[in-house]
């Protein structure tokens, strides 16, 4: 069957990634149970964690190592309706490192084995993980992380760069890539691994990976939204 997509823009409108750190604080959508996880960041420049309880008790948390410069700290990026916590660090040197915070308040640092460097990006309510990792190259590749603690690489055919952005309770996982002539397409993989790429109509050469070009998420029906660029530097917004 083939794929249908919608699509939809706002005149002179940019929207903004969940996770951008040009905004002094910035919230992911609150789960089920009413609680929000997100980031500030202070005057000096460092981000730090809170999580936002129904009664309106805001706790706030950092990683053990998180850096304490600018442009340092904790970035928490998704949170699933366990309230399981995900997201990123960045230490001393600001290289990034993927963490966990379970809703009793334990914290496990995560990183790909041997990367450069690691950043978790979203965590499914059964406590896979996806996210991206720094090879010893200098290039980006998604991965998965199993409820078990096995860690998966992935990349689409052709990908120079990649970022596995979102998943699902099943397991499916969205994101993005870049080709070797910087032009950025979207890609869904399967639970049994194989990869499917895409790119709404009307999309063009965006040239810029995660931040910025494009920005998703699946539900459970496999369903993904997203926003693109078009060739003339326009934002649209789509429904794959």
């Amino acid at each position: 069957m083939a794929n249908s997509y919608r699509t939809a823009a706002l005149l002179g409108l940019k929207p903004q990634p969940s996770h951008s750190c040009l905004n002094p604080v910035s919230s992911t959508l609150p789960v089920p149970s009413g609680a929000i996880s997100g980031y500030y960041t202070a005057a000096n420049g460092v981000s730090h964690g809170f999580v936002r309880a129904t009664n309106g008790t805001i706790t706030t948390f950092n990683v053990p190592g998180a850096g304490t410069g600018n442009d340092q700290g904790t970035v928490p990026g998704y949170i699933n309706t366990s309230g399981v916590i995900t997201g990123i660090y960045r230490d001393a040197r600001s290289v990034s490192h993927g963490f966990v915070r379970a809703a009793n308040g334990t914290i496990t640092k995560l990183d790909y084995p041997g990367a450069l460097a690691t950043a978790t990006t979203c965590i499914n309510d059964s406590g896979t993980i996806a996210g991206w990792y720094k090879g010893t190259n200098g290039l980006q590749h998604g991965f998965v992380r199993s409820t078990t603690g096995t860690f998966t690489s992935l990349d689409p055919p052709s990908a120079h760069q990649t970022n596995a952005w979102t998943i699902n309770t099943a397991g499916v996982i969205a994101g993005i890539y870049t080709d070797t002539s910087g032009a950025n397409h979207g890609f869904v993989r399967a639970t049994h691994g194989t990869i499917t790429t895409y790119n709404p109509p009307g999309s063009g050469n965006v040239g810029v990976l995660v931040p910025g070009g494009f920005e998703m998420t699946i539900n459970t029906a496999g369903h993904i939204a997203g926003y693109f660029l078009d060739s003339g530097s326009v934002f649209h917004g789509y429904l794959r």
